[in-house]
């Protein structure tokens, strides 16, 4: 295997990675963690040391993240579940070798690299849109041929909840890419029918994520020194605020009652994160411990609304996980992993404002992370592993789009 990974390298990695993560999204989206180890594997070999060495950015990111994972680890002396605190650790240590594993091999793609990596970006990109029409026509015909009838599932279309929100994404790297390389009529029109299927499907978070990354590409064009800089003081502020959700929750949940909106997603999140900073009040300092959210106590007790009655079964306090990537660091790793998380994002964010010459693409590549910001901080749990996997893939075409031209071979 290291010699099959030495003969192809990066610059078909990673092309191969852009063709398959959105069809792969919406066939078997878990399997986007086996696409992503497969590529650090391939990069493995490429990498020199002096290289990393050589990037204060990637140092800082790495002393980071292995201090969250040291502090992770050590959680498991105060954690609820210290088994998955121990076992999480692990798992993160090896996601953090693999994405700086993809992120330097993204730094050595050439510029025919990039050339495969825009095309097969665009090919997954069509390839996605057109399944998720024919799904919306067929009534999610895919959908029960692969999982079965669509008894017991939210709704037909319900398998492609993961693949929208990867969609909202990914759809930005492409315009990053593409953007000198199509006319900008072809790419408002790709702009355009990414947003129309996804209004055509049931969540609503993959359509919020691309019409704020939309106004962060536009912002990014505007105001291309501050936009970074604004996007990344906005994540501290999250990460400041986290601990006093529940009086934020009490208010927009007022607000909705007042223009008459009662959606019961909605509602379940912000019942969801008032219980979490309840939980963060008990531990400010150390947390519940790393990946503890599903058995924090009082988390599976069954929601009531002001009645006393209980609606539905299925909606609890804590399902799993926060629903937000924010509180979920606070609530299982306290103050220390929070902040160094907010460390974490914040160095993506201004590397990616650095990251290219041209204004365009570089809101772009903003506009990508602003999408993954909204989607993380409500709907999956921050340590499922598509999930991570998906950010380590998002990080590696972020550097790919953003790296100064490097000739073939170099």
């Amino acid at each position: 295997m290291h010699a099959l990974a030495s003969r192809i390298g990066p610059d078909y990695v990673l092309p191969a990675c852009a063709l398959l993560v959105l069809p792969v999204a919406i066939i078997a989206p878990l399997m986007t963690t086996w696409l992503a180890i497969l590529a650090a594997l391939a990069c493995l070999p490429h990498l020199r040391v002096g290289e990393f060495a050589s990037r204060p950015t990637y140092l800082l990111f790495a002393g980071a993240a292995g201090f969250l994972i040291v502090w992770g680890a050590a959680s498991a002396f105060w954690s609820v579940t210290p088994d998955h605190s121990l076992r999480k650790a692990g798992e993160l240590a090896g996601f953090t070798i693999g994405g700086m594993a993809l992120l330097l091999g993204a730094r050595r793609v050439s510029a025919a690299g990039r050339d495969r990596i825009a095309m097969a970006v665009l090919i997954g990109l069509l390839i996605t849109l057109i399944t998720i029409a024919f799904e919306k026509i067929s009534q999610g015909a895919l959908g029960n041929f692969i999982a079965g009838p669509s008894e017991g599932r939210l709704s037909t279309l319900s398998h492609l909840n993961r693949a929208a929100s990867l969609l909202a994404i990914f759809s930005w790297i492409t315009v990053a890419l593409l953007w000198r390389r199509l006319p900008i009529a072809a790419i408002a029109a790709l702009i355009a029918v990414t947003f129309g299927v996804l209004m055509l499907l049931d969540p609503s978070t993959p359509v919020l994520a691309f019409a704020i990354a939309g106004m962060m590409f536009v912002s990014a064009r505007l105001w291309p020194g501050a936009s970074g800089i604004a996007l990344a003081a906005i994540v501290f502020v999250l990460f400041l605020g986290a601990p006093f959700a529940e009086s934020i929750s009490n208010a927009v949940s007022t607000l909705l009652d007042s223009v008459g909106i009662t959606e019961s997603t909605i509602r379940h999140r912000l019942d969801i994160w008032a219980f979490v900073s309840e939980r963060i009040a008990d531990r400010p300092l150390t947390g519940w411990g790393l990946d503890s959210s599903r058995a924090i106590p009082g988390g599976d007790a069954v929601i009531a609304n002001d009645a006393g009655e209980i609606p539905n079964l299925l909606a609890t306090k804590l399902p799993l996980h926060p629903h937000n990537a924010t509180l979920q660091f606070w609530v299982e790793l306290g103050l220390p992993g929070a902040l160094i998380a907010s460390l974490i994002v914040s160095l993506a964010i201004l590397a990616a404002a650095r990251a290219a010459n041209d204004v365009a693409v570089r809101g772009a590549l903003l506009a990508a992370i602003a999408a993954a910001l909204v989607v993380g901080q409500m709907s999956y749990g921050i340590w499922q592993g598509w999930w991570l996997s998906t950010l380590c893939l998002l990080a590696a075409f972020v550097v790919a789009a953003g790296s100064p031209e490097r000739k073939s071979g170099g």
